[in-house]
């Protein structure tokens, strides 16, 4: 099928057919049978690129090779229906545009850390995620490039993360989306002192910040999910609202603007190409910083001649 759609498509839309096929599908669906695939297995993929931040237009780009697939295998008596047209309203991706971003406040943030480190020293806790959950909420760090973390990346001396890869779905290291994606993160003293906690003495450089119990390897984003990331939003009276992994960038972004960083800055620590995507992601919470206050510093400003 790819070489008859490079015949067909023009060089752009066949390199998104064949970005969607390397980057999502076959990660996720290559290993299946086509009737292995069927409608729950793709609802949940959806849910997944929701969850990693994924808009409704890109994820419906990166579905899109699923249509001829799944006609093709009909055609073969492979499969009876396409598992597309078996999907219920509510599991198809809805809408377009960039998807709107949980406005977190400074308790809400304090609720989910705790509720990481209450959780992980519960004696049925088979792992501790709370450091990767606080790395996450405070250096807005995508999830794939906390897991892609070798302690190589982290100077410790210096406080400072170089973000230089992301973990994949299958568990490859792949270079940044972009430029921008490569970049340095300032690390507080309290982060350096939890990662200089979290380093094991004798840890190689290549060795991973965030490792499995099992032979070294980064932990997987499901188990990460599943075991550390829901049951900690559950516990900090936070589940119901809608929030992602992808949102703790969102908390991150919160905690840079009540700040006082600018859009530049704050795309740069996000790892934005553009600031102005930074700004129209974020726009609401660039105007939420003492609004009031400002407000009536302008007020006064223009009736300043006036008084007395």
């Amino acid at each position: 099928m790819r070489e008859a759609k490079r015949r067909k498509l023009r060089d752009w839309s066949f390199t998104c057919f064949e970005r969607a096929l390397d980057k999502v599908l076959l990660p996720e669906l290559g290993h299946l049978k086509p009737a292995q695939a069927g409608p729950d297995r793709i609802a949940r993929l959806i849910q997944d690129l929701e969850e990693e931040g994924l808009s409704p237009s890109s994820i419906r780009r990166y579905l899109s090779p699923l249509g001829p697939i799944f006609k093709l295998a009909m055609r073969r008596g492979l499969l009876t229906s396409s598992p597309l047209e078996l999907l219920l309203d509510d599991e198809r991706p809805r809408g377009g545009g960039i998807r709107k971003h949980y406005v977190w406040s400074a308790a809400e943030v304090s609720a989910l850390i705790a509720a990481a480190d209450e959780l992980a020293q519960r004696p049925e806790a088979n792992y501790n995620y709370a450091p990767l959950i606080q790395l996450l909420v405070l250096t807005g760090l995508r999830v794939g490039e906390a897991l892609a973390l070798q302690w190589e990346n982290a100077d410790l001396e210096a406080g400072e993360l170089h973000v230089r890869a992301s973990l994949g779905r299958s568990g490859e290291l792949n270079p940044p989306k972009t430029e921008a994606g490569a970049r340095t993160i300032p690390l507080s003293p309290g982060l350096i002192d939890l990662l200089a906690r979290l380093k094991p003495a004798g840890a190689g450089e290549e060795e991973f910040v965030f490792s499995s119990t099992r032979g070294g390897r980064p932990i997987a984003y499901g188990n990460f999910r599943r075991r550390g990331f829901d049951k900690a939003i559950g516990a900090a009276g936070l589940a119901g609202r809608g929030i992602t992994i992808h949102g703790l960038r969102s908390a991150a972004a919160s905690i840079l603007i009540r700040q006082g960083l600018t859009p530049v800055e704050v795309a740069n620590v996000l790892g934005h190409t553009d600031a102005n995507i930074t700004l129209k992601v974020y726009a609401r919470l660039f105007d939420k910083p003492d609004l009031a206050a400002r407000i009536r510093l302008a007020q006064s400003a223009v009736l300043a001649p006036f008084a007395g």
